[in-house]
């Protein structure tokens, strides 16, 4: 859907149209987190503007998607089929995410993004936001850094997030409540 609609942009506006040129917020939570994340992902080579575009980025779910939501029986049994665990395993996401689109930070996405998460220890949402990653933060806090290889486990729980980068909702830290 995303990608048809900006395939409809450019037939207006031009090829280098995107899906971002027209939202000034993205969000999501799980695959639709992953989704705001990748599209609001800065180019290295053009700062400013969209590494991907809406149909590359179908075209990464249809490649990466077997890999990423591959589970063996064992895995079901151990997660008591995504009761007990997440469901799927991290790394294939993980490796598919910093192939495509390398170590970028929540604070450069060329957009305002939110991307909402769980709290599992505290029970209650907790979200990512763009505009509080640029807030000025004591660079020895672990937190500093929220780089898309921490956003990508969207589409668990904060808790992951936090045993990988430490605590975001910390004083001073990015994120928030």
């Amino acid at each position: 859907m995303i990608a048809d609609l900006e395939r409809r942009l450019r037939q207006r506006a031009g090829d280098g149209a995107h899906v971002s040129d027209y939202f000034n917020l993205f969000a999501g939570t799980s695959t639709g987190g992953l989704v705001a994340l990748a599209l609001t992902a800065p180019d290295p080579a053009v700062p400013g503007r969209p590494q991907v575009s809406a149909g590359e980025l179908a075209g990464f779910y249809v490649e990466d998607g077997p890999r990423i939501f591959h589970r063996t029986l064992l895995e079901r049994l151990r997660t008591v089929w995504g009761y007990a665990a997440p469901k799927y395993s991290l790394d294939p996401l993980a490796e598919a995410v910093h192939r495509r689109l390398g170590d970028v930070r929540l604070a450069d996405a060329v957009r305002e993004v939110i991307v909402a998460s769980y709290d599992m220890t505290n029970r209650e949402p907790f979200f990512f936001k763009r505009w509080r990653a640029r807030e000025p933060v004591d660079p020895s806090d672990p937190a500093a850094s929220h780089g898309w290889s921490s956003m990508w486990r969207t589409s668990t729980s904060r808790d992951d997030i936090v045993s990988h980068v430490g605590d975001p909702g910390s004083a001073g830290g990015p994120g928030g409540r």
